[in-house]
């Protein structure tokens, strides 16, 4: 009756052009049509660019490692001096919804930097669990600057980011194991799968 609405979906779909001329025109269920509409030049809008998260700091490899679980992103920069020279840190953001930008909620610092550790160098984030590996870092198990590697576990459920367990290391670790180079949970919060690719001269091993 005189005014309305109606979505007919996705412009590409419709093979709907910018520029073209369109009217509209309606059907009673009798079979009874309206005048055309006026006519209407169509103006589709391009998609904007995804909202860019930078660093300011030379060096620290921001987005060494990247993951998304909904709206929350982890974004890693594994040799950000943060308590040591290229210990590295993980910054944590969240958006309202998805057209939200994203903001900065917490920075998770390696719970004991080491220089040039890479903490940060590989992500996993999965609901409220996050785990962080640290594969240029050495393990204490090892009493040399081996780069044997470790991972880390926080629980982001509270108020600020929390270690859970300490350092996860790989026993009888030997120099250049890497642990920690990769990692995914295999159930969030339980179970978590890492790779040493250093093990056994490069041979490799997954835990």
């Amino acid at each position: 009756p005189g005014a309305g609405t109606l979505n007919l979906g996705s412009a590409g779909a419709l093979g709907v052009a910018s520029g073209e001329a369109i009217v509209a025109m309606a059907t009673d269920a009798e079979g009874n049509s309206s005048p055309f509409s006026a006519v209407s030049l169509v103006e589709l809008t391009p998609p904007t660019a995804g909202q860019v998260i930078e660093s300011s700091t030379a060096g620290e490899r921001f987005g060494g490692a990247v993951d998304v679980d909904g709206n929350r992103r982890a974004v890693a920069a594994p040799f950000a001096d943060s308590g040591a020279t290229g210990s590295g840190l993980v910054r944590l953001y969240e958006r309202a919804e998805s057209s939200s930008p994203w903001v900065l909620e917490a920075t998770i610092e390696a719970p004991s930097p080491q220089i040039d550790g890479g903490f940060g160098d590989s992500l996993d984030l999965s609901g409220d669990w996050l785990a962080i590996g640290e594969s240029y870092g050495f393990a204490p198990t090892v009493q040399t600057d081996g780069r044997n590697g470790r991972a880390w576990v926080f629980d982001l459920s509270g108020a600020t980011p929390s270690n859970v367990g300490g350092a996860l290391e790989l026993g009888g670790v030997a120099a250049a194991d890497r642990f920690g180079k990769s990692l995914v949970w295999l159930e969030a919060g339980e179970a978590l799968a890492v790779g040493a690719p250093g093990v056994a001269s490069d041979a490799g091993a997954v835990v």
